[in-house]
């Protein structure tokens, strides 16, 4: 259950895309008014983040669980009985706001249960979760649509949501037993700092935020490269994603079967290593000319699979560098990966020329940042 309440944010965004063409069209609005109800969305889960974090510290993990599910289900409300494009964008905020609750308790929960060296693990296969969720939601979501309309997506989502809901209600047992339920608004102000002083936090923080750039300056470039530089269809840019994500789904599956007995620090390294080799190795071949698919999403997909071992460990290793702070701490890793991520991918857009090398020049600069960051932590 804590993999579907993890993917429960990511899944709704996908599951939208295919929507928005409709959705314009219903309300007669322009592309770029549409598209506020995708990117607003994702910068209110990424202020969102900082919020759940302390405040599950202080109140406890199932509480603030059935407050962000409860959240979803109101949005997905909203949505569904919108008349107008405002009110459609503000439960779509809600929504986003309310699903990303999983991705951020879902560490700390990790390591309430299970201690710092296996939570690597279990956080591997929540970003597993999360991955499906590109693959399989703009399926759904095109299905939906075509078949019930547009609507349908949030009847979809929201009885997955109720499902969840009833679930924490009725089966989930606080797990945050050192919580500090008199901290205050200056306490959790004194966590932020100590975490920001922290050079193991902020060591692997960074590290997994900027690894997670490295994959999204890939994502957000890798369209624009395969249909308009390579002239592949838009139908085969999307089969040759399939393997990428895989390898990203790989190194996390890899990642839970070794994190306890290899430890999440040698983990991290040897994940980066694998990372930085595929990028250096996708430079080389774009600069020999070797333009096609199999030289771009060969690469990829090695780097994807350090990725997938890297970041779940680096996450790992962060959130328990404070442990009473541990909530504050993936909210705070959940504000760096959705900025960093972001920003990578607008980055990759603004640009992008006739040629690769744009893309391979974020993608290395992010990966040596990346390796950079882990010089910080204390050893």
């Amino acid at each position: 259950m804590l993999l579907l309440i993890t993917a429960l944010g990511p899944a709704s965004t996908q599951v939208f895309l295919p929507a928005l063409p409709a959705i314009q069209a219903d309300f007669g609005v322009t592309a770029g008014i549409a598209q506020l109800g995708l990117s607003l969305p994702m910068l209110g889960m990424a202020f969102s983040d900082l919020g759940y974090g302390p405040w599950s510290d202080k109140a406890g993990r199932r509480k603030v669980l059935l407050f962000g599910v409860f959240a979803f289900l109101l949005g997905n409300a909203i949505c569904f009985t919108a008349q107008d494009i405002a009110l459609l964008i503000a439960g779509r905020v809600l929504m986003d706001c309310g699903g990303s609750v999983g991705i951020v308790l879902s560490r700390a929960i990790a390591l309430d249960v299970y201690g710092r060296d296996k939570a690597g693990g279990i956080i591997s296969m929540t970003l597993a979760a999360m991955a499906v969720g590109p693959m399989l939601g703009p399926l759904a979501g095109g299905v939906l649509v075509d078949t019930l309309g547009w609507r349908a997506i949030f009847v979809f989502m929201a009885s997955i949501g109720l499902g969840i809901l009833l679930y924490v209600h009725l089966r989930f047992r606080e797990t945050h037993s050192s919580r500090a339920t008199d901290a205050s608004l200056g306490d959790v102000v004194g966590w932020f700092k100590d975490l920001l002083r922290s050079r193991t936090f902020l060591g692997y923080a960074l590290h997994s935020s900027l690894m997670w750039g490295v994959f999204m300056g890939f994502i957000g470039a890798a369209p624009y490269v395969m249909v308009n530089v390579f002239e592949r269809p838009a139908t085969e840019f999307g089969l040759w994603l399939i393997p990428a994500a895989l390898g990203y789904i790989g190194g996390n599956m890899t990642s839970a079967r070794l994190s306890e007995s290899h430890g999440v620090a040698r983990l991290v390294v040897l994940g980066a290593a694998m990372a930085l080799a595929a990028v250096v190795l996708l430079g080389v071949l774009m600069g020999l000319g070797l333009w096609s698919p199999w030289a771009l999403f060969l690469p990829a997909t090695v780097m994807a699979f350090g990725a997938g071992v890297a970041i779940p460990n680096a996450q790992a290793a962060a959130v328990d560098a404070i442990p009473a702070a541990s909530g504050s701490a993936s909210g705070l890793i959940g504000f760096l990966m959705m900025v960093i991520g972001a920003g990578a991918a607008q980055l990759v857009a603004m640009l992008q020329s006739d040629t690769p090398y744009p893309m391979v020049g974020v993608m290395a600069a992010l990966m040596l940042l990346a390796a950079a960051a882990l010089l910080i932590r204390e050893k």
